[in-house]
């Protein structure tokens, strides 16, 4: 890697900028006073310009933001949350990222960060609002500009919100479109699919050697420890007494010869028998300690013969019949989840479609509509109950409830809203459901659509 400029701020005068208190510029001598304070009658202007940046560095230092990262499963009243951080200069940023390789050994995300928050800047000061506070509001993106670490540890996407007294970041698991937009509320319709697209579900792994659970949605997968799981069938069949509920486990102490393989008898089980002594341990212990208020869809994976046996001793009923067939003893987690997300994907987008189903087979009634002048007020006004939003789509322009005022631009006006974004956010508010559509999917001809709970 070769030698980089090193990365940050750059240097302003702070004298410029009316906005900052006189007591932080550097010291000014009455034209008509003689005094013998020659060491400031000798400052240079060079010097007195380095004096009065230093003073404006430490401004910063002291009064920014603190930098908080966000889980990007956000629920509603998170998004809702972020939505009200509405101080008139709020700075979004959305950019991919990448995981590994080159570009993140070569530092590339930084580098394209700091051109967005160089946008940033420019967009902040066209505002009406000076440098030095500009500065203020993007000094923690600065910090994050100069943390090599933070830029090693990243998944596809990066959002970023900044206002005065401020500032959010949210590492994304998908890649964003690159967005920098300065504006009175934060953009946060690219975030709602990750709201929207985090229905979940689990994932079995098993074997006769052991079993394994995994909590997965839209977005990732991740493993469930549970202290209590099996260590494979022999850990179930030995007798080792687990717990008071009769349970037993591998080992040569315990409960003695007297006890029971969960009804089996005292006799020594077949395989057939052990296999199902060992899977109702399993679905005993995951039903407990995890499953116990869940009606999420659990996907086995494992060897065909498994699948029956566990279905038969599991309580828990919400189980997809057709699970992965064969041995993911050793199949790294992120292949399963990648199997795993292309079986359930039809039930992931059952719902979805089933109101979408729903808006075309009521269009054209008092229902629904497509129309933004229409849209916009429903979402308002809590009338629209599901909002449907072409993805990165853009209308500029406002609205205002209390004078029931809707003006639309052709393009982005000072002063204007996203209106796409500021209706989806309402409909969350007023307790609706957003989803955010791909162009060929909306059902409507328009960038926004809306299934309305009354006429």
């Amino acid at each position: 890697m070769g030698n980089h400029p090193k990365k940050g701020r750059p240097s302003f005068d702070i004298k410029e900028d009316p906005e900052v208190d006189a007591g932080v510029s550097a010291h000014v001598l009455h034209p008509n006073r003689n005094t013998q304070k020659k060491r400031e009658q000798q400052l240079s202007k060079q010097e007195e310009k380095e004096a009065a940046t230093d003073a404006h560095n430490s401004f910063v230092a002291e009064e920014q933001a603190p930098v908080q990262e966000l889980p990007y499963r956000l629920d509603k009243t998170a998004l809702v949350s972020l939505a009200r951080q509405s101080a008139g200069r709020c700075v979004s940023v959305y950019l991919p990222v990448h995981k590994g390789g080159l570009a993140v050994n070569e530092l590339n995300d930084a580098v394209l960060f700091k051109d967005c928050i160089r946008e940033a800047a420019v967009q902040l000061q066209q505002t009406g609002l000076g440098e030095p506070r500009a500065q203020k509001i993007l000094a923690p993106a600065y910090a994050l500009i100069d943390n090599d670490d933070f830029w090693r540890d990243q998944l596809q996407g990066l959002a970023f919100f900044a206002t005065e007294g401020f500032c959010r970041y949210i590492r994304l698991p998908q890649s964003p479109k690159q967005q920098v937009l300065v504006n009175d509320h934060f953009l946060l319709s690219p975030l709602i699919p990750f709201l929207t697209g985090s229905q979940h579900f689990f994932v079995l792994s098993l074997s006769k050697h052991q079993a394994s659970l995994f909590r997965a949605d839209g977005f990732g997968m991740t493993p469930i420890p549970l202290a209590d799981m099996p260590h494979g069938m022999k850990d179930v069949v030995h007798f080792e007494e687990k717990d008071q509920a009769g349970v037993f486990r591998a080992g040569s102490s315990g409960a003695g010869g007297g006890a029971n393989y969960h009804g089996v008898g005292g006799n020594k089980p077949d395989e057939k028998e052990s296999i199902a002594l060992y899977l109702a341990e399993v679905a005993r212990t995951i039903e407990k300690e995890v499953l116990a208020q869940e009606h999420a869809p659990l996907l086995l994976a494992g060897v065909d013969y498994l699948h029956p046996i566990y279905i038969s001793v599991a309580h828990y009923k919400p189980i997809i019949q057709e699970g992965l067939k064969g041995s993911y003893e050793h199949v790294p987690m992120p292949e399963l989840y990648s199997q795993a997300r292309e079986k359930l994907q039809p039930l992931l987008d059952a719902e979805e479609q089933r109101f979408i189903d729903e808006y075309k087979n009521k269009s054209g009634g008092a229902l629904t509509s497509s129309i933004p002048d229409d849209v916009i007020p429903a979402a308002y006004y809590g009338q629209a109950g599901r909002l449907f939003v072409q993805q990165d789509a853009q209308l500029w322009g406002h609205f205002d409830p209390q004078a029931q005022s809707l003006v639309i631009h052709d393009e982005k006006q000072a002063g204007d809203d996203n209106l796409v974004d500021v209706a989806a956010i309402q409909v969350l508010n007023n307790g609706g459901y957003v989803h955010i559509l791909p162009k060929e999917r909306m059902p409507g001809e328009s960038v926004m659509a809306a299934l309305l709970r009354y006429p």
